[in-house]
């Protein structure tokens, strides 16, 4: 199969199988006790693992192979899906979330890293950012449709979506066993210490990619919408099984950003810009929804922070790709994943220690997501100051 086949494809049942937890994450671990502030804090945790785990598993993946990486990632991603069904509190929580940046921190830098070389050895490299698009538009496909009948079945039972989720990751798994082969290794092999040096120093010697982990890493500023927005549409919704519909308008954005970077030829040597204006309309949207009322205008703008957060993603990918060797460059993304986890991290943190004795409620969602968002905007004013203003160096 052609290696951006297998990454689409990839890509597609990956995010049905993260889609069918999304509208039932957040419910099912207050329901089994978990306070706001504590889904914060297991998210906190989650981050730091991959923190902590994404240098060493990039630097395996350029040393050994990037396809035995992604092997052994969505192997992990189907098995914690599956316990985090048997969850009853707390601890057991944070364990599924340790689990959970396992499998991520031996899959990112080595999924994009693989395709890049594939598609240079196959003499289709000038197609990197619409593969990357592609790959971020089938996610985006298969989280919304995974959304909508997750919100089904939480209906049914919160646990059903966590199963059938983890079945998808099971065949994602499969994918990556049968179809991700050399040919996405790096053409110049080297050791697991010279690949983290050559990207230590390729981010201290180029102003692009220390612009690029600051623009990323600003990005976890929308993690608490990750967290929060279930509860507040269903506060505004009424019912769980509402949210299948809700999904389908907040994920359509996600879809419709990746989609429109995937189409849009202009963008190509544009990427700065457009990062900047992505990130603004995520901020606007984030720091806005909460404070709109009835349905329809927080729909209209969780829609405008989804389609900023969609076109995103391929956008600093590509930056990024394009401005880093083959023989580091599963290792080079792991260290600008680092970067942006730790953001995520960081930013949870905050989240738990500022909030963990607020009641729960759309006070205190409304209080984080305005409080984010406008950081973010503030971020994207600076960013947009010292862009790039030329061609990779």
């Amino acid at each position: 199969m052609r290696p951006d086949r297998v990454f689409v494809l990839f890509n597609l049942l990956s995010g049905l199988g993260m889609g069918f937890i999304a509208p039932n994450y957040a419910p099912f671990v207050l329901g089994v006790g978990l306070t706001m502030p504590q889904i914060a804090l297991i998210n906190v945790v989650f981050f730091l693992t991959i923190v902590v785990m994404e240098l060493p598993t990039g630097m395996l993946a350029d040393g050994r192979s990037r396809a035995w990486s992604i092997w052994i990632g969505s192997a992990f991603s189907a098995v914690f899906h599956l316990a985090y069904s048997l969850v009853s509190g707390f601890w057991g929580a944070l364990i599924c979330e340790v689990m959970a940046g396992v499998s991520m921190s031996f899959i990112s830098g080595a999924l994009e890293a693989w395709v890049t070389d594939a598609l240079g050895e196959t003499g289709d490299g000038q197609r990197l950012r619409k593969v990357l698009a592609s790959g971020a538009v089938t996610s985006s496909i298969g989280h919304l449709v995974g959304g909508v009948s997750g919100a089904f079945c939480g209906a049914y039972d919160l646990r059903l979506g966590f199963w059938i989720g983890g079945g998808f990751q099971l065949l994602a798994f499969v994918i990556a066993r049968l179809f991700m082969d050399r040919r996405g290794e790096s053409s110049q092999r080297t050791s697991e210490l010279v690949a983290l040096k050559d990207s230590l120093i390729a981010l201290r010697s180029s102003r692009s990619l220390v612009w690029a982990a600051v623009a990323a890493a600003s990005f976890g500023l929308v993690c608490s919408f990750n967290h929060y927005w279930s509860p507040f549409f269903i506060g505004r919704a009424g019912r769980i099984d509402r949210l299948s519909l809700v999904w389908v308008v907040i994920y359509s954005g996600c879809t419709l950003g990746s989609w429109v970077i995937h189409r849009w030829a202009r963008c190509h040597g544009r990427e700065s810009l457009a990062v900047v204006a992505s990130l603004g309309l995520t901020g606007l949207g984030l720091a806005l929804t909460a404070h709109l009322p009835g349905l329809f205008w927080p729909l209209m703008f969780a829609f405008g922070h989804e389609f900023g957060r969609g076109a995103f993603r391929p956008l600093v990918s590509t930056f990024v790709q394009r401005r880093v060797g083959s023989s580091f460059r599963a290792t080079y993304g792991s260290l600008q994943s680092f970067i942006e986890r730790f953001g995520f991290a960081t930013v949870l943190l905050m989240v738990w220690l500022l909030t963990r004795h607020l009641p729960d409620g759309e006070s205190l969602i409304t209080l984080t997501w305005t409080v984010q968002g406008s950081l973010l905007m503030l971020i994207v004013g600076l960013l947009w100051l010292f862009r790039p203003r030329r061609q990779p160096d």
